[in-house]
């Protein structure tokens, strides 16, 4: 029987690691730039499933702008500073959940193709989050795709970079409003990973709890073949 699945997605914020314990371990670097993300996810939350804008940094600042009494530029520039720097230095001493790695690994010793899509930039996060010597044939930041998750445009990106139909493709993640409702209404099969209770309603097509879980899932749902 051929397996339903040729590739797997994977969310990175609260997915492949606890951002809760990130958070934690690195407050007093977060501390004086609070305020800036809060401002920031309330732009983005305004943001979501809108789209897709032809340059989704500028849209950003400009309503980021007005929400802090600033210039487009400076803005931007309060993005740069801390989003693509000073936050991705933290990512230098982040950990996986236990079994995040053995998962990738497995999939792609079975020729399961591999994937990211994030709302946030990924090549320092990858960097630290070790995982340089793990293929994935393609890194989503769905500000390339002009729109936040839940909007498709960022799946479908992925879909096309991994030359896979998206019913191909399973995509996991952990928020129901971002990336199961996103994959799915790219036509995606979609995997809600939580840390704590389930969710009394959910769109996914299975919900785990523990990364040790996940393959064993896989298998029994012949969504790839026993080993």
């Amino acid at each position: 029987m051929k397996p339903t699945i040729e590739a797997v997605t994977f969310d990175v914020d609260g997915t492949l690691y606890s951002i809760r314990r990130m958070v934690i371990r690195h407050f007093l670097t977060m501390l004086p730039v609070a305020d800036f993300f809060k401002d920031l996810h309330k732009v983005r939350d305004e943001m979501r499933g809108l789209g897709p804008f032809d340059d989704f940094r500028q849209e950003q600042a400009r309503r980021l702008a007005q929400r802090r009494n600033l210039s487009q530029e400076q803005a931007f520039n309060q993005v740069i500073a801390v989003i693509d720097k000073r936050w991705m230095r933290v990512f230098k001493k982040v950990r996986l959940f236990r079994g995040v790695r053995s998962v990738l690994t497995e999939l792609g010793r079975r020729k399961i193709k591999l994937g990211l899509i994030s709302d946030y930039p990924l090549k320092e996060k990858i960097r630290g989050m070790r995982l340089e010597d793990i293929v994935f044939e393609t890194s989503v930041v769905s500000e390339q795709a002009g729109a936040l998750k839940p909007h498709p445009a960022s799946f479908i990106l992925a879909a096309e970079q991994l030359k896979l139909k998206p019913e191909r493709i399973l995509h996991v993640g952990d928020r129901e409003d971002c990336d199961i409702e996103g994959a799915k209404a790219a036509g995606m099969i979609a995997a809600l990973f939580v840390q704590g209770k389930t969710p009394p309603q959910t769109k996914a097509d299975f919900v785990f709890s523990n990364w040790k879980q996940f393959i064993p899932i896989l298998e029994e749902r012949k969504m790839i073949l026993k080993s």
